[in-house]
């Protein structure tokens, strides 16, 4: 019966002309919205409806516009109560039109800052036009932002993409974020937050750093890049927490969610997050899970010793190695590295791309697997096939973790005296095997492979 009465319930608002509307309206820009909202009164009115506004996205402007005031702006000073969601998004800048920019921005900022009802707010790219704007305009911009932060009471959701402020601005801007002990940001994304080549600090950087390090600590999500200024941070909660007064606020939430983009072409990092340092985390932030996305393109060693140490609560690893030619690599050494620094006691997702030749990688990688009394996802990415597969594949049948619930092996090129007909066998004699411990497994090659020897057979014949 109540199920009834729920799809009669959806089916009366499908046939109800406002709903009707509002559906057409969701399809179109803002422009495009204005338009035909001066259609009929009928439709004017049904602009106004909550539902449209729900979600704002805010484009700058890449055309001049017959009125002073661009439509989409006009919107926010009309409808900006009825917003929960904002996003503003530069997706390219036309020089000639700065100015323009800049002014409807700053009116749009204005007029959604005596709204205190956001819950998430989005920052896409608006480095682009940052990096082209005079220190007077880029000045009045940033305080509009700073300004616009402070007002807010509600948001729990801020994320900043590609904006790539200086460093002491980025600071200034967390500070403004969590502006209080009573800040409400739950979830907070910053990644190419902070260009980080850029001019040396002073002493208000490090007042900034003070108070946003001992506030961020109770942001239950926190996404970022592996730089100076994240660092720089951490560091400081560290110190902050062991060497002064400050009690952490057990009645607040932690820090539950960490993750964090780890390059080796971004600036080399000076001091490094040491291995007590996120024992100490770990123990502020009981909960605190820690999922690390590693590029590496050279020096794999040197490298990968600046973002992965020991006592990291590592939960989710998605490594990647992109060097093609590198004699020095051995996968091995991966898999005994990361047993060292004891990541099997919290690992519960593994991705591996190892791009240069694998020779074999059975004797390093079963018994870590093994030790992983965690994990459930085991990927690898390789360039060439290892050797042993098969005694992996065994190896892993007779005595897997009991949390284990997918494995895959994606190979970019066989070997030229290996058959793919037989990988394929190889991987369907396996599979029913697995499944019946409720593991998938999956063995593949790369389909661009399968063209290019097709290809070939064609040319051949």
């Amino acid at each position: 019966m109540n199920s009834f009465l729920g799809k009669k319930r959806k089916l009366g608002a499908e046939l109800n002309p406002l709903f009707a509307v509002e559906n057409n309206y969701s399809f179109l820009s803002r422009t495009d919205q204005s338009r035909m909202s001066q259609v009929c009164s009928r439709w004017s009115k049904d602009i106004g409806s909550p539902y449209l506004w729900k979600t704002m996205k805010f484009y700058l402007p890449e055309h001049y516009h017959s009125s002073e005031i661009y439509p989409e702006v006009k919107f926010a000073c009309q409808h900006a109560s009825m917003f929960r969601h904002v996003e503003i998004i530069c997706k390219r800048v036309r020089t000639h039109l700065k100015s323009v920019i800049w002014k409807q921005l700053k009116l749009f900022l204005k007029a959604i800052t005596d709204s205190s009802q956001f819950s998430s707010l989005k920052f896409i790219n608006i480095g682009f036009y940052f990096h082209n704007l005079n220190s007077i305009i880029r000045k009045d911009l940033f305080k509009t932002i700073i300004t616009f932060f402070i007002s807010q009471k509600n948001l729990k959701t801020v994320v900043f993409q590609g904006s790539r402020f200086s460093k002491e601005e980025g600071l200034k801007l967390l500070r403004a974020i969590l502006h209080s002990e009573s800040n409400t940001i739950r979830h907070l994304t910053l990644r190419g937050f902070i260009n980080e080549n850029s001019s040396t600090v002073g002493n208000k950087y490090k007042s900034d750093l003070l108070e946003v390090c001992g506030r961020i600590a109770n942001i239950e999500s926190l996404e970022v890049d592996y730089a100076q200024t994240f660092e720089d941070v951490i560091n400081c909660l560290y110190e902050k927490f062991c060497y002064s007064d400050y009690q952490f606020n057990k009645n607040k939430p932690s820090m539950s969610s960490l993750i964090i983009h780890c390059e080796d072409t971004r600036q080399s990092i000076s001091r490094g997050i040491l291995p007590r340092t996120w024992k100490y985390l770990k123990k502020v932030c009981p909960d605190l899970k820690v999922k690390m996305d590693v590029t590496i393109h050279n020096n794999l060693n040197r490298e990968m010793g600046k973002f992965l140490v020991s006592k990291i609560p590592l939960q989710t690893l998605d490594f990647r190695f992109e060097k093609l030619l590198s004699s020095n690599a051995d996968i091995r050494n991966l898999f005994t590295y990361f047993e060292n620094c004891k990541y099997q006691d919290h690992l519960k997702i593994l991705n591996v791309l190892w791009m240069p030749f694998v020779s074999e990688f059975e004797s390093s990688l079963i018994p870590f697997v093994q030790t992983c009394k965690k994990l459930q996802t085991l990927h690898l990415h390789a360039q060439s096939t290892p050797i042993g597969i098969e005694n992996i594949l065994k190896a892993f049948l007779e005595n897997s973790p009991a949390s284990m619930k997918s494995i895959t092996i994606w190979i970019c090129q066989l070997q030229e005296e290996e058959d793919e007909d037989s990988f394929r066998a190889l991987s369907e004699e396996y599979y029913p095997l697995f499944t019946a411990q409720g593991i998938d497994c999956f063995l593949i090659v790369d389909p661009r492979q399968r063209r290019q020897r097709q290809e070939q057979n064609v040319i051949t014949t």
